[in-house]
């Protein structure tokens, strides 16, 4: 794509992934405020990179998500009732982020 403005991203955050905040900002995070987390998270990257032709061979979404089965009650509560996941270590990763990454094309 050239040319990416944030709406573009903003814009496909719903078509990769259904999240349950409506208002997303660049300092939306994707697990604590969208939900994104293990396999989901690892899909939503993937996808992430195809759509905006960014490289993400040394993204490793273990340092920012929870990974499949780590904790089922946070994921559970916060689908259930909207609470945000607990980072307890990892980085934060938020759609600023992402735009950064399609600008520079590599997502590290």
């Amino acid at each position: 794509m050239s040319s990416v403005t944030f709406n573009d991203l903003i814009a496909f955050i719903p078509k990769a992934y259904h999240p349950k905040k409506e208002k997303i900002t660049r300092d939306t995070e994707l697990e604590t405020d969208l939900g994104i987390t293990g396999d989901d998270a690892d899909e939503f990257i993937a996808k992430f990179g195809e759509e905006f032709n960014v490289d993400i061979e040394s993204f490793n979404p273990n340092e920012y998500f929870l990974s499949e089965g780590e904790d089922h009650f946070q994921t559970i509560k916060s689908w259930l009732f909207g609470s945000k996941i607990k980072k307890n270590g990892r980085k934060r990763i938020t759609v600023g982020d992402l735009e950064k990454a399609i600008k520079s094309k590599k997502l590290v």
